[in-house]
């Protein structure tokens, strides 16, 4: 199996689809690309203030949060590296990725702390960061029996593994936020999954999303253009996308009252921040901007 393989494999069971909105006080964490590079950003809608933040400037989106957002981690190299979020303590050093190990098909955290995944010819290795020792060790390798069947055995043996992660990936975040995860909150215009609906916003009574649905060979998806609408208006307030688009442009969304967050997937790009209570824009983001998402304030 390919590294392609196990990685989409991976990623299919990882994200957790999630519709409830993020909770007040919320920042939008973001990725500005630069030259091999992306910078962390970080925008307050409260204070309107947009800054650098840790982990400054890494070389992929490929950022990890714990459960409790006291720490964010990131593999730099054949480091990984820590930096506090919500905590607040001494320096986070990196821990060095053992020699034997290439960079990882994955890593997540669970509850003991740092984990990856090799693959080694026929098998799946799980490695552990022993904190206390300052170590790794393997603590699991399973065969992947023979050909024929290695694909479907990967994909069963990352379900397990990760399955028992305790953390916030960027990559989770942002699937919260995609269309598909807001199907099942559509009020239908006519009938069931005709094309078009509203999403109502939590607590505001009378006023969301207007949106269209359109299919492809991986699904429904809600796609661009969005409105924002209230009851008693027929159409609403164009928010995202071009009205008179002939393409297919699935989009993402999420709300931490009393705004709203808006992108185009995959990856939350050009995003914007509104307010729920008329759409009107808070902050249009620079060129280069995407993985936006609701997370708590940094320290």
């Amino acid at each position: 199996m390919e590294a392609g393989d196990v990685r989409r494999a991976l990623l299919g069971f990882v994200f957790a689809l999630a519709a409830a909105p993020a909770s007040a006080g919320q920042c939008v964490f973001y990725l500005k690309s630069s030259t091999a590079s992306f910078e962390a950003r970080v925008y307050d809608p409260d204070t309107g203030k947009d800054r650098k933040v840790a982990p400054g400037r890494i070389p992929n989106a490929e950022l990890v949060w714990e459960h409790s957002y006291e720490k964010v981690y990131w593999l730099d190299g054949h480091e990984f590296k820590r930096a506090w979020w919500l905590g607040k303590g001494k320096t986070q050093w990196p821990i060095a990725v053992p020699e034997e190990l290439p960079k990882p098909y994955a890593w997540f955290l669970d509850w003991r702390g740092l984990k990856l995944i090799r693959r080694e010819k026929d098998k799946l290795e799980l490695w552990e960061h022993v904190a206390a020792k300052k170590t790794w060790r393997m603590a699991e390798r399973e065969r992947l029996l023979e050909p024929a069947t290695r694909d479907r055995r990967a994909s069963g043996v990352l379900y397990d593994w990760n399955s028992r992660r305790r953390d916030k990936p960027l990559g989770e975040l942002l699937a919260e936020m995609s269309g598909n995860s807001h199907l099942h909150e559509i009020r239908w215009n006519g009938v069931r999954e005709s094309g078009t609906g509203t999403i109502a916003f939590y607590g505001k009574d009378g006023c969301g999303l207007r949106v269209q649905v359109s299919r492809d060979d991986a699904g429904a998806h809600i796609v661009a253009p969005l409105y924002h609408w209230c009851e008693k208006q027929e159409k609403g307030t164009l928010i995202f996308g071009e009205p008179d688009s002939l393409g297919f442009a699935p989009v993402s969304f999420g709300e931490a009252d009393p705004y709203l967050l808006v992108g185009g997937e995959p990856s939350m790009n050009d995003p914007k921040v509104l307010n729920l209570k008329d759409g009107s824009v808070k902050k249009t983001f620079p060129v280069g901007a995407s993985h936006a998402v609701w997370v708590p304030c940094p320290r």
